[in-house]
């Protein structure tokens, strides 16, 4: 998969949940085809999750959901209870991947607009 230097900050509400259990981890604050930022407060992601849920806003390319199995590679608190972690995709569906594209170009072109 590619993955750009600089990831653009999301303007949509798209929830994380953990695929093992469907518990919500977080919300997307910034997506590449490589790896995203989740955000969230309270606890946050235990490292060890390895699969995660994407629900869509809204269906894109017949999606309505995809699934990602992931890599944490950092997490940090940040003031007012807030945390932000970062993961790295291993694999997407290729069923699913035209969606996970979409869903990054989608952010990437709406980050521009408002610059």
């Amino acid at each position: 998969m590619l993955q750009r230097l600089h990831r653009n900050n999301l303007s949509l509400n798209v929830p994380i949940s953990a695929t093992e259990t469907g518990l919500q981890l977080g919300r997307l604050s910034d997506l590449s085809l490589g790896g995203f930022c989740l955000v969230g407060t309270g606890l946050p992601p235990d490292e060890s999750i390895a699969a995660v849920d994407v629900r869509l806003p809204w269906p894109m390319q017949g999606v309505s959901r995809i699934r990602l199995d992931v890599e944490q590679r950092w997490c940090k608190r940040t003031t007012g209870g807030r945390w932000h972690a970062g993961f790295r995709i291993t694999s997407c569906p290729d069923d699913e991947l035209s969606a996970l594209d979409h869903l990054s170009a989608s952010f990437s072109i709406h980050s521009r607009s408002q610059a």
